[in-house]
């Protein structure tokens, strides 16, 4: 059997009313995962605590394949996998299925190379932590490209523009 480790869920981030779903590009530094979204006329730089990006992959992995599994909620992108009749109990935290329940990591843990899952595509949301930097496209242009450089106190991270222009922005490091 054929299997893959593909997991996606949807990201957001929230600025000013308005939420941004299609990220232009994506850089992880020291526990934090920075995005870049633009739309027409804003670009948004949003980051993300890791350990949040986790829990939310781990509850929409969970609320996918929660029992009684949908089969109307198959994969969009790998329709030929199916789950053959397993799911994941909510209430006990057990995979089941007709020939009995047992322990999964995959939905309790870690989630690699299952071959009772293949690909999951999650329903749940990331929101952003903490929106690092928004700005006028008119200005800059379009936000392509994310660079960081990291420091004791601080990092600088740089965004390169489809106008080929390169900015920064200082994003304080918390010391506790």
């Amino acid at each position: 059997m054929t299997t893959n480790t593909f997991e996606d869920t949807p990201i957001m981030c929230s600025h000013n009313g308005k939420n941004y779903t299609l990220a232009n590009d994506a850089m992880h530094w020291n526990g934090y995962l920075f995005v870049v979204f633009s739309d027409e006329s804003i670009n948004v730089i949003c980051k993300y605590k890791i350990t949040n990006v986790k829990v939310i992959f781990m509850k929409s992995r969970q609320e996918r394949l929660k029992c009684p599994y949908n089969d109307d909620t198959e994969n969009a992108y790998f329709k030929k996998q199916t789950l053959a009749g397993w799911c994941f109990n909510q209430t006990t935290r057990q995979c089941q299925s007709d020939l009995g329940n047992h322990m999964c990591a995959e939905l309790t843990d870690g989630f690699c190379n299952t071959i009772v899952f293949g690909s999951v595509e999650g329903t749940l949301p990331i929101t952003e932590d903490e929106i690092v930097y928004s700005g006028e496209i008119a200005n800059t242009g379009v936000i392509i490209k994310l660079g960081i450089l990291g420091f004791l106190t601080h990092s600088l991270v740089f965004a390169g523009t489809s106008t080929g222009q390169i900015g920064k922005v200082c994003n304080q490091i918390s010391l506790l």
